[in-house]
Protein backbone atom coordinates (compact mmCIF):
# COMPACT_ATOMS: atom_id res chain seq x y z
CA UNK A 1 0.00 0.00 0.00
CA UNK A 2 1.66 3.31 -1.03
CA UNK A 3 1.26 6.33 1.35
CA UNK A 4 -0.72 9.26 -0.16
CA UNK A 5 0.79 12.89 -0.55
CA UNK A 6 4.33 10.97 -1.13
CA UNK A 7 6.99 11.01 -3.47
CA UNK A 8 8.55 7.36 -4.42
CA UNK A 9 11.86 6.54 -5.31
CA UNK A 10 12.22 3.19 -7.93
CA UNK A 11 15.35 1.78 -7.02
CA UNK A 12 16.58 -1.32 -9.80
CA UNK A 13 18.33 -3.92 -7.50
CA UNK A 14 21.13 -5.72 -9.03
CA UNK A 15 24.47 -8.00 -7.92
CA UNK A 16 27.31 -9.52 -9.37
CA UNK A 17 27.80 -13.19 -9.28
CA UNK A 18 31.67 -14.14 -8.00
CA UNK A 19 32.33 -15.48 -11.57
CA UNK A 20 30.97 -12.55 -13.52
CA UNK A 21 32.60 -11.49 -17.07
CA UNK A 22 32.37 -8.87 -19.35
CA UNK A 23 30.24 -6.06 -17.71
CA UNK A 24 33.86 -4.22 -16.75
CA UNK A 25 36.20 -5.82 -19.98
CA UNK A 26 33.69 -5.24 -22.61
CA UNK A 27 32.43 -2.06 -23.43
CA UNK A 28 28.66 -1.50 -23.30
CA UNK A 29 26.74 1.66 -24.36
CA UNK A 30 24.78 3.30 -22.09
CA UNK A 31 22.92 6.62 -22.07
CA UNK A 32 20.90 8.51 -20.29
CA UNK A 33 18.20 11.39 -20.50
CA UNK A 34 15.90 13.44 -18.68
CA UNK A 35 16.79 13.98 -15.04
CA UNK A 36 19.42 11.42 -13.48
CA UNK A 37 19.77 7.95 -12.09
CA UNK A 38 22.31 7.38 -9.23
CA UNK A 39 24.20 3.54 -8.32
CA UNK A 40 24.96 3.20 -4.70
CA UNK A 41 26.28 0.15 -3.19
CA UNK A 42 24.57 -1.13 0.08
CA UNK A 43 25.37 -3.49 3.37
CA UNK A 44 23.90 -6.63 2.07
CA UNK A 45 26.40 -6.10 -1.46
CA UNK A 46 23.26 -5.22 -3.65
CA UNK A 47 23.80 -2.27 -6.06
CA UNK A 48 20.61 0.15 -6.09
CA UNK A 49 20.57 2.39 -9.20
CA UNK A 50 17.79 4.93 -8.98
CA UNK A 51 15.52 4.86 -11.79
CA UNK A 52 13.24 7.55 -10.89
CA UNK A 53 10.53 8.91 -9.00
CA UNK A 54 6.85 9.49 -9.30
CA UNK A 55 4.11 11.07 -6.87
CA UNK A 56 1.52 9.27 -5.40
CA UNK A 57 -1.52 11.85 -4.69
CA UNK A 58 -3.79 9.30 -3.18
CA UNK A 59 -5.04 8.30 -7.07
CA UNK A 60 -3.11 7.73 -9.77
CA UNK A 61 0.97 7.94 -9.11
CA UNK A 62 2.17 10.50 -10.82
CA UNK A 63 5.84 11.32 -12.47
CA UNK A 64 8.00 13.80 -10.99
CA UNK A 65 11.14 12.76 -12.61
CA UNK A 66 12.47 10.69 -15.07
CA UNK A 67 15.39 9.30 -16.80
CA UNK A 68 15.31 6.98 -19.90
CA UNK A 69 17.96 4.73 -19.75
CA UNK A 70 19.43 2.76 -23.24
CA UNK A 71 21.65 -0.25 -22.67
CA UNK A 72 23.28 -2.03 -25.75
CA UNK A 73 25.71 -4.44 -26.03
CA UNK A 74 27.41 -6.86 -28.58
CA UNK A 75 29.77 -8.90 -26.07
CA UNK A 76 28.90 -11.78 -23.87
CA UNK A 77 28.18 -10.40 -20.57
CA UNK A 78 27.31 -12.62 -17.75
CA UNK A 79 26.89 -12.63 -13.85
CA UNK A 80 24.50 -9.65 -13.08
CA UNK A 81 21.70 -10.76 -10.80
CA UNK A 82 18.63 -8.50 -10.57
CA UNK A 83 16.90 -9.44 -7.67
CA UNK A 84 14.28 -6.75 -8.47
CA UNK A 85 12.85 -3.02 -8.00
CA UNK A 86 12.40 -1.29 -4.95
CA UNK A 87 9.76 1.46 -4.20
CA UNK A 88 10.12 3.66 -1.07
CA UNK A 89 9.66 7.48 0.08
CA UNK A 90 11.82 10.21 -0.62
CA UNK A 91 9.58 12.92 0.99
CA UNK A 92 6.13 14.46 1.13
CA UNK A 93 4.30 16.63 -1.32
CA UNK A 94 1.09 18.94 -1.46
CA UNK A 95 0.87 18.62 -5.05
CA UNK A 96 2.43 17.24 -8.37
CA UNK A 97 1.33 16.84 -12.18
CA UNK A 98 2.29 14.77 -14.65
CA UNK A 99 1.86 11.24 -16.22
CA UNK A 100 2.36 7.96 -14.76
CA UNK A 101 5.11 6.06 -16.54
CA UNK A 102 7.37 5.20 -14.09
CA UNK A 103 6.02 1.39 -13.98
CA UNK A 104 6.65 1.06 -17.96
CA UNK A 105 9.65 2.51 -17.59
CA UNK A 106 11.19 0.30 -14.76
CA UNK A 107 10.02 -2.87 -16.74
CA UNK A 108 12.04 -1.41 -19.86
CA UNK A 109 14.77 -1.20 -18.07
CA UNK A 110 14.47 -4.62 -16.34
CA UNK A 111 13.99 -6.14 -19.86
CA UNK A 112 16.94 -4.63 -20.86
CA UNK A 113 19.20 -5.93 -17.83
CA UNK A 114 17.89 -9.29 -18.90
CA UNK A 115 18.52 -9.30 -22.69
CA UNK A 116 22.18 -8.50 -23.17
CA UNK A 117 23.00 -10.04 -26.97
CA UNK A 118 24.82 -13.25 -25.94
CA UNK A 119 26.99 -15.30 -27.83
CA UNK A 120 27.66 -18.02 -24.85
CA UNK A 121 26.38 -21.03 -26.95
CA UNK A 122 28.11 -20.16 -30.24
CA UNK A 123 31.26 -19.21 -28.40
CA UNK A 124 30.80 -22.81 -26.12
CA UNK A 125 30.82 -24.54 -29.55
CA UNK A 126 33.93 -23.36 -31.00
CA UNK A 127 36.00 -24.01 -27.49
CA UNK A 128 34.78 -27.51 -27.91
CA UNK A 129 35.94 -28.30 -30.92
CA UNK A 130 39.17 -26.43 -29.98
CA UNK A 131 39.97 -28.19 -27.57
CA UNK A 132 39.48 -31.66 -29.14
CA UNK A 133 42.21 -30.83 -30.72
CA UNK A 134 44.19 -30.91 -26.96
CA UNK A 135 45.65 -33.99 -25.18
CA UNK A 136 43.76 -32.79 -21.90
CA UNK A 137 39.92 -32.12 -23.52
CA UNK A 138 38.83 -30.99 -19.76
CA UNK A 139 41.44 -28.46 -18.61
CA UNK A 140 41.18 -27.06 -22.61
CA UNK A 141 37.88 -26.19 -22.12
CA UNK A 142 38.76 -24.88 -18.64
CA UNK A 143 41.40 -22.29 -19.46
CA UNK A 144 39.61 -20.66 -22.57
CA UNK A 145 35.82 -20.71 -20.44
CA UNK A 146 37.74 -19.70 -17.32
CA UNK A 147 39.08 -16.44 -19.47
CA UNK A 148 35.65 -14.84 -20.96
CA UNK A 149 37.39 -12.59 -23.26
CA UNK A 150 37.79 -16.07 -25.76
CA UNK A 151 34.01 -16.58 -25.40
CA UNK A 152 32.41 -13.80 -27.34
CA UNK A 153 35.12 -14.95 -30.72
CA UNK A 154 33.05 -15.79 -33.70
CA UNK A 155 35.66 -18.00 -35.81
CA UNK A 156 38.23 -20.16 -34.84
CA UNK A 157 41.19 -17.66 -35.73
CA UNK A 158 39.51 -15.20 -33.08
CA UNK A 159 39.90 -18.15 -30.29
CA UNK A 160 43.46 -19.04 -31.29
CA UNK A 161 43.84 -15.38 -30.90
CA UNK A 162 42.68 -15.33 -27.74
CA UNK A 163 44.16 -18.35 -26.44
CA UNK A 164 47.51 -17.35 -27.71
CA UNK A 165 47.56 -14.18 -26.02
CA UNK A 166 46.54 -15.96 -22.75
CA UNK A 167 49.56 -18.48 -23.62
CA UNK A 168 51.60 -14.86 -24.26
CA UNK A 169 50.55 -13.27 -20.49
CA UNK A 170 51.25 -16.66 -18.86
CA UNK A 171 54.88 -16.38 -20.25
CA UNK A 172 55.57 -13.25 -19.14
CA UNK A 173 54.05 -14.01 -15.77
CA UNK A 174 56.12 -17.61 -15.34
CA UNK A 175 59.41 -15.29 -16.53
CA UNK A 176 59.05 -13.01 -13.50
CA UNK A 177 58.11 -15.84 -11.49
CA UNK A 178 61.66 -17.32 -12.08
CA UNK A 179 63.02 -13.60 -12.28
CA UNK A 180 61.59 -13.66 -7.96
CA UNK A 181 62.81 -17.05 -7.38
CA UNK A 182 66.17 -16.31 -8.30
CA UNK A 183 66.37 -13.42 -5.51
CA UNK A 184 64.95 -15.68 -2.83
CA UNK A 185 67.49 -19.05 -3.83
CA UNK A 186 70.80 -17.08 -4.49
CA UNK A 187 72.66 -20.31 -4.88
CA UNK A 188 70.26 -21.64 -7.53
CA UNK A 189 70.84 -18.06 -9.13
CA UNK A 190 72.06 -18.56 -12.73
CA UNK A 191 69.48 -21.84 -13.37
CA UNK A 192 66.61 -19.76 -12.62
CA UNK A 193 67.61 -16.94 -14.39
CA UNK A 194 68.44 -19.47 -17.13
CA UNK A 195 64.49 -20.43 -16.62
CA UNK A 196 63.14 -16.75 -16.96
CA UNK A 197 65.18 -16.27 -20.12
CA UNK A 198 63.05 -18.95 -21.65
CA UNK A 199 60.25 -18.04 -20.53
CA UNK A 200 60.56 -14.71 -21.90
CA UNK A 201 61.92 -16.18 -25.61
CA UNK A 202 58.89 -18.40 -25.37
CA UNK A 203 56.81 -15.56 -25.91
CA UNK A 204 57.59 -14.81 -29.46
CA UNK A 205 56.40 -18.11 -30.59
CA UNK A 206 52.59 -17.70 -29.44
CA UNK A 207 51.42 -16.16 -32.14
CA UNK A 208 49.73 -16.53 -35.74
CA UNK A 209 52.61 -14.83 -37.92
CA UNK A 210 53.48 -18.57 -39.58
CA UNK A 211 49.63 -19.48 -40.68
CA UNK A 212 49.61 -18.48 -44.43
CA UNK A 213 52.81 -20.84 -44.50
CA UNK A 214 51.25 -23.51 -42.40
CA UNK A 215 54.08 -23.21 -39.90
CA UNK A 216 51.84 -21.39 -36.82
CA UNK A 217 51.71 -24.22 -34.87
CA UNK A 218 55.30 -25.68 -35.39
CA UNK A 219 56.28 -21.57 -34.51
CA UNK A 220 53.78 -22.66 -31.19
CA UNK A 221 55.69 -25.80 -30.65
CA UNK A 222 58.99 -23.99 -30.13
CA UNK A 223 57.81 -22.35 -26.66
CA UNK A 224 57.28 -25.53 -25.33
CA UNK A 225 60.94 -26.56 -26.22
CA UNK A 226 61.74 -23.15 -24.19
CA UNK A 227 59.94 -24.94 -21.28
CA UNK A 228 61.50 -28.24 -21.61
CA UNK A 229 64.99 -26.01 -21.86
CA UNK A 230 64.11 -24.73 -18.39
CA UNK A 231 63.40 -28.22 -16.93
CA UNK A 232 66.72 -29.66 -18.63
CA UNK A 233 68.43 -27.08 -16.68
CA UNK A 234 66.66 -27.49 -13.14
CA UNK A 235 67.13 -31.20 -13.55
CA UNK A 236 71.21 -30.89 -14.54
CA UNK A 237 71.53 -27.95 -11.96
CA UNK A 238 70.20 -30.34 -9.13
CA UNK A 239 67.36 -27.40 -8.52
CA UNK A 240 64.67 -29.32 -6.92
CA UNK A 241 61.92 -26.53 -6.21
CA UNK A 242 58.04 -27.35 -5.89
CA UNK A 243 56.91 -23.87 -6.76
CA UNK A 244 58.97 -24.05 -9.81
CA UNK A 245 58.08 -27.53 -10.71
CA UNK A 246 54.06 -26.34 -10.72
CA UNK A 247 54.20 -23.05 -11.95
CA UNK A 248 55.95 -24.84 -15.38
CA UNK A 249 53.01 -27.47 -15.08
CA UNK A 250 50.24 -24.27 -14.70
CA UNK A 251 52.17 -22.63 -18.10
CA UNK A 252 51.87 -26.05 -20.03
CA UNK A 253 48.06 -25.85 -18.84
CA UNK A 254 47.72 -22.99 -20.77
CA UNK A 255 50.11 -23.61 -23.85
CA UNK A 256 48.47 -26.77 -24.67
CA UNK A 257 45.12 -24.87 -24.89
CA UNK A 258 46.89 -22.58 -27.48
CA UNK A 259 48.49 -25.45 -28.96
CA UNK A 260 45.25 -26.73 -29.51
CA UNK A 261 43.65 -23.54 -30.76
CA UNK A 262 46.28 -23.13 -33.29
CA UNK A 263 46.18 -26.72 -34.72
CA UNK A 264 42.21 -26.53 -34.97
CA UNK A 265 42.92 -23.67 -37.19
CA UNK A 266 45.21 -25.18 -39.47
CA UNK A 267 42.78 -28.04 -39.95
Amino acid sequence: MLSPKTIYGAYLMVKFAGRAYGLDTLQSQISEEEGSNYLQEREDECIEIELGSFYNDGGDAKEVEMCRKEVSGEHLKGGLIVEGIELRPKKTMKTMDSKNRIMIFAAIVLHLFLHFPSQTEAGAELVSKVCKQSQDYQSCVQILTSHPQTLPASDKKAIAEKALALARKESVDTSDFFTGLAHTYPASKRVLEQCASYFKEAVTFLNLKGLKGGTASLDVHYALDDAESCESALSSGHVHIDSATARIQKWKTVYRAAEAAVIALEN
